[in-house]
């Protein structure tokens, strides 16, 4: 895949998500998104080692994934709605 989408939960092990992002990168994802509900932001890591960190007011955007730009605020309105 070209992008892997990892949600956090509030148990989630540092060194085990980790394991799982270098796993993602090491298949073959150009981009890994790290999503935190808690603290509504989301951590981008990208093969080349690029790390950025998107917070409320910004967007998600991917040079590879064109069209594709979500903004972060939207997100998080989306994951309250399934959380209901």
């Amino acid at each position: 895949p070209e992008l892997a989408i990892e949600i956090i939960s509030p148990h989630e092990n540092a060194s085990d998500l980790d394991l799982k992002i270098r796993q993602y990168l090491h298949a073959g994802a150009a981009v890994v998104w790290a999503v935190y509900p808690k603290t509504r932001h989301v951590l981008v890591y990208r093969r080349s080692g690029e790390m950025w960190d998107a917070g409320p007011g910004l967007a998600l955007e991917e040079a590879d994934l064109p069209g594709l730009r979500i903004p972060v605020d939207n997100l998080f309105a989306g994951l309250e709605a399934l959380e209901g």
